[in-house]
């Protein structure tokens, strides 16, 4: 649970903002795809923050490292309480964003310390589905949040909970980093283009960019076409990334029941088809005139199933790579896998303006193609 928390904590403190985009972009007399701006910077510095955590909780270990990164994020958390202007409130989103990376990158390579092989895999399922799972139903508290207090409401609860996060960190998270890291003082850079240079973890590492493009893209998206375009309430808003995140759950579940019973190609090739036919749903009935929230949503769940299916197979297949060096392998991971939502994000909020409602589906289309590229290339490596 205490892994889960950390991985989650940064994803719910993107996420619960999103149904209050709108009032705050009213509250701070700026457009909605301005506001936009916070979740993509947020989004950028999770994935920057993600380089620095690695290779120093290698060196250094996973305790002071997260300690350090979670002190950061309640500063920023704090400063996203009382910005008064948009600069101000994406300064110190980037601040949150930054602290907020080291939760992700030490659960994962604390899971690494621990595991081995099929367990692996069935453990970094759950910690990925924490990851993924929680940005489906932090809306709904968002948009509860937002109608019981204003839209700085989703901050001060973030900051709650960072709170319970920081104190349980301190009193049950051991120190795992091998013993065999204490003495050890190759240089950050030196392991990072070791990693790098790995075709078979880079490959990975870009299948899980490309989905989490797919991913991050809807969550900036949808808020503006629910909201702004089909006049969902906020409140009622909540209530539609849980079934996307239901769907999640459903595909994780099957990496988590069948991990060792069949081949690692089999469920994410499925997972792909999925991804497809969600993605390819959504594109095509706004063509042919329907735009209805649950055609939207049913698409959308869809797509996630599918995206269980996959990220947690390529995210432990790129960790099993670097046993002695797993926190610099899930900083590396990590950082192209934010990088990727942020570029999904950003594509969706320059594009949103001109083609408010094609452009989740292309850009979502457009993440698949890349990460089944990535993937089936990768895939050959491994065969050879």
């Amino acid at each position: 649970m205490l892994l889960a928390s950390l991985a989650a904590l940064g994803q719910f403190a993107a996420s619960v903002f999103s149904p209050s985009m709108p009032a705050a972009a009213r509250a701070l007399d700026v457009m909605t795809p301005k506001v936009q701006a916070a979740l993509v910077v947020y989004y950028a510095a999770f994935a920057f923050g993600q380089l620095a955590y690695g290779a120093v909780s290698d060196r250094w270990g996973r305790r002071p490292v997260l300690m350090a990164g979670l002190t950061l994020f309640m500063l920023g958390t704090l400063g996203c309480t009382v910005a008064q202007s948009l600069p101000s409130l994406i300064c110190a989103r980037s601040m949150q964003g930054l602290g907020a990376a080291a939760g992700v990158v030490v659960s994962r390579a604390v899971t690494r310390d621990s595991f081995e092989g099929p367990a692996l895999v069935r453990v970094m399922a759950a910690v990925t589905m924490a990851f993924a799972l929680v940005p489906g139903l932090t809306p709904l508290v968002g948009g509860l949040a937002q109608a019981l207090a204003g839209w700085r409401a989703c901050f001060w609860l973030t900051l709650a909970l960072g709170a319970v996060v920081i104190v349980a960190a301190a009193l049950r998270l051991p120190e795992t980093r091998p013993r065999a890291e204490t003495s050890r003082r190759s240089a950050v850079s030196t392991a990072y283009l070791q990693i790098a240079s790995d075709r078979i973890f880079l490959g990975n590492a870009l299948t899980a960019g490309g989905l989490f493009a797919g991913l991050s893209a809807y969550f900036v998206a949808s808020p503006t076409i629910f909201i702004d375009h089909l006049a969902v309430p906020p409140f009622e808003y909540g209530f539609y990334p849980p079934l996307s995140a239901a769907g999640f759950l459903l595909g994780a579940g099957v990496v988590r029941r069948h991990a060792i019973r069949y081949d690692r190609g089999r469920i994410p090739e499925s997972g792909f088809l999925i991804m497809l036919l969600g993605a390819g749903t959504m594109l095509v009935l706004p063509l042919l005139g329907v735009l209805h929230k649950h055609a939207f949503n049913a698409a959308m769940a869809c797509f996630a199933t599918g995206l269980g299916m996959v990220l947690p197979v390529v995210a432990a297949a790129a960790l099993q790579r670097f046993p002695a060096n797993a926190g610099a392998a899930a900083s590396l991971q990590g950082f192209v896998q934010m990088t990727g939502g942020a570029l999904g994000g950003g594509a969706v909020s320059l594009l949103q303006v001109s083609r408010p409602v094609l452009t989740l589906p292309a850009v979502m289309i457009a993440a698949w193609a890349f990460a089944g590229c990535s993937y089936f290339l990768t895939s050959r490596l491994e065969i050879t």
